[in-house]
């Protein structure tokens, strides 16, 4: 059985591991992104530290990009990385 955790550690713990996080209303937003590299109709490509990804989908717009902390939104249909 799984040892319950504080569930402040946990969600601290995901926020040091996870690329980015996204909620239901199509908000995109990560601290790790190094450069954007293309913004087009249905896809934002930028890069995670080294790795590139393409996040695809529509509505997909930049809302703020300073310090590679990226924030975005659009609806979501699929994300690829390299």
């Amino acid at each position: 059985m799984a040892k319950k955790r504080d569930g402040f550690l946990d969600e601290f713990r995901v926020s040091l591991t996870a690329p980015f996080q996204m909620w239901e209303n199509g908000v995109i937003y990560t601290e790790r992104c190094s450069a954007v590299l293309d913004i087009g109709e249905g896809y934002l490509r930028f890069k995670l530290g080294k790795t590139p990804c393409t996040i695809w989908g529509s509505g997909l717009e930049i809302l703020s990009y300073q310090d590679n902390r990226l924030l975005a939104r659009g609806e979501v249909e699929r994300i690829d990385f390299g």
